[in-house]
């Protein structure tokens, strides 16, 4: 079973993981629940996929990663069209769905905190 998590960036720059709360929202912002209320960027929030790189580390969206199987970095967006998590080549084309590609993957960041990859999350509408 998928499970459900989110990460959102405090104002702090400190990431926090746990619950997405819709409900209670402060000053255009988020909360992450983990066992105390965060308020996070609303910007800055990304799901986990259910998927781990090849040292464990969760995928996200919004993050940035390294394939054996392509030249160059992708990120990993939501595909409104297909309703699945995708990945999006530098050039913000689609590439496929997350699912497709299992082997030599590799988080190198995200693109919240590393706006030298210039890599836009693009989101197929």
């Amino acid at each position: 079973m998928l499970e459900i998590e989110f990460r959102g960036r405090k104002a702090s720059g400190e990431w926090v993981y746990g619950d997405l709360m819709t409900k209670y929202v402060y000053h255009h912002g988020a909360t992450i629940v983990d066992e105390i209320y965060h308020e996070v960027d609303p910007v800055t929030i990304g799901q986990f996929t259910g998927l781990k790189d090849k040292n464990e580390t969760r995928v996200y969206r919004g993050d940035i990663v390294q394939l054996d199987d392509v030249n160059g970095w992708c990120s990993c967006g939501w595909n409104h069209s297909r309703c699945e998590f995708a990945w999006y080549l530098k050039n913000k084309d689609y590439l496929c769905p997350i699912g497709d590609i299992r082997t030599g993957l590799k988080v190198v960041g995200n693109i919240h905190d590393n706006p030298e990859f210039l890599l836009p999350l693009k989101e197929a509408q």
